[in-house]
């Protein structure tokens, strides 16, 4: 079972993924900052069906206890970091070579790093009652 701290970490990322979205897509904007020189906000936008149907379930999913379940709660965390490592290196692929939106590469890197700290936080799982 994550401990205490981690759950809390995949909750807070789950929800500030939506809130990110629901930013990025209300304020246009905004934006700018996230995308690459050179590319426009749809190569940006084209993120938010993976981020909101997978990324934000999967790290709200990973802050359950799933007692009854100790498979998924030991692989969840796993999966929601390599999804965000995919997508940090994507993002700094792209601005490395079309220059510009930096931040979409550090953000998703903290992400990516902190979802890999969290998912190696665990304490042993209680038994599961017969």
């Amino acid at each position: 079972m994550l401990a205490g701290p981690a759950r809390c970490f995949f909750l807070l990322q789950g929800l500030l993924v939506i809130a990110w979205w629901c930013w990025l897509l209300a304020v246009p904007a905004a934006r700018a900052a996230f995308v690459p020189g050179g590319l426009d906000a749809a190569s940006l936008i084209a993120w938010a069906p993976a981020d909101l149907l997978l990324l934000a379930p999967a790290s709200l999913g990973a802050a359950l206890p799933w007692r009854q379940r100790p498979a998924v709660h030991l692989v969840l965390p796993w999966c929601v970091t390599a999804a965000l490592a995919y997508a940090a290196l994507w993002c700094v692929a792209a601005s490395a070579r079309h220059g510009g939106g930096w931040s979409a590469g550090v953000c998703m890197s903290a992400a990516a790093l902190g979802s890999g700290l969290a998912a190696s936080w665990r304490k042993p799982s209680p038994p599961v009652p017969t």
